[in-house]
């Protein structure tokens, strides 16, 4: 099946990555993704379901990964499909906290809050992981950590994965779903780093993971067949009205409503922001074809 990198680590100099040849591996699950020729009637719905054929498949190599004491396998295709015919639809996304996000047509992604929703079990258990026993050798200066210790750290590790992929699924079906219907799509790039720096905003922002959201985005829709495009971070997609185009001079975060001073629009604010961002994309495809 390939080969794969294995990170070891050595007190010699001869520390770094290996090389190793990668045997049979038992996986949880099959591939989803086979050759036309040699395509085998799935036995269960879920894998008809996942299958994608393609022309030509070729495995190049596997790296495998722990995470939270549970192995993982990815595996590295080169694959020849018929890319299916792009969508028309240009919408605009607006990613934000009150709702993950918020396309021009009306669809709405809720969010979640999956480490709002489990921070009192989350705090729990690492109490429960500061009361362990963990002892400093002071011939080396390492420290050892007891065997309760390393179970209670597991049991932390497997809440913050379980956090984790629940933001991961509702992210990548909406991703999914978006670039399967649409053609071309305006997103604005955003400073998540400054963003995290309010103390105020930091937990709300770090559980959006509005920065994941949008590297989805940016894969699958390119993956699709469709265009992204990137507004500049500085692009007034709040403070610009989408009916006549007046920019205000502030939009602070309390006001949920835009209304405009000269044509009296009164529309949702992050609606707002979607239609700034669908028109973008429309000139920006324009510009392209012009």
């Amino acid at each position: 099946m390939g080969r794969f990198i294995l990170d070891q680590r050595h007190t010699t100099k001869d520390r770094g990555k290996l090389l190793r040849p990668l045997g049979t591996v038992n996986l949880a699950e099959k591939l989803r993704f086979v050759q036309a020729g040699k395509a085998t009637r799935p036995t269960t719905k879920r894998h008809r379901r996942t299958q994608v054929l393609c022309e030509d498949l070729k495995i190049l190599g596997a790296t495998v990964s722990c995470e939270a004491g549970q192995w993982y396998v990815s595996i590295q295709l080169d694959i020849q499909k018929e890319r299916s015919p792009t969508p028309v639809p240009v919408v605009g996304v607006d990613v934000g906290i009150t709702h993950a996000a918020v396309v021009s047509d009306g669809r709405r992604l809720q969010n979640h809050r999956p480490l709002a929703s489990h921070l009192k079990k989350l705090g729990k258990l690492q109490r429960q992981i500061s009361r362990k026993q963990k002892t400093k050798d002071l011939e080396t200066g390492r420290t050892i950590f007891s065997k309760n210790y390393e179970k209670q750290r597991r049991k932390v590790a497997r809440e913050h994965q379980k956090i984790a992929n629940i933001r991961r699924d509702v992210q990548h079906k909406f991703t999914t779903e978006l670039a399967r219907t649409c053609g071309a799509v305006g997103i604005e790039d955003l400073h998540v780093v400054g963003m995290m720096a309010n103390r105020k905003l930091s937990r709300a922002v770090a559980d959006a993971a509005m920065g994941q959201l949008l590297q989805f985005l940016q894969t699958k829709v390119e993956s699709a067949g469709g265009d992204l495009f990137i507004a500049s971070r500085w692009f007034p997609s709040t403070k610009r009205c989408s009916c006549c185009g007046h920019i205000k001079k502030r939009m602070p975060l309390k006001h949920r409503t835009y209304v405009c001073q000269i044509c009296e629009l009164v529309i949702d604010r992050d609606m707002n922001a979607a239609f700034n961002l669908a028109w973008f994309a429309t000139d920006m495809l324009c510009q392209r074809h012009a």
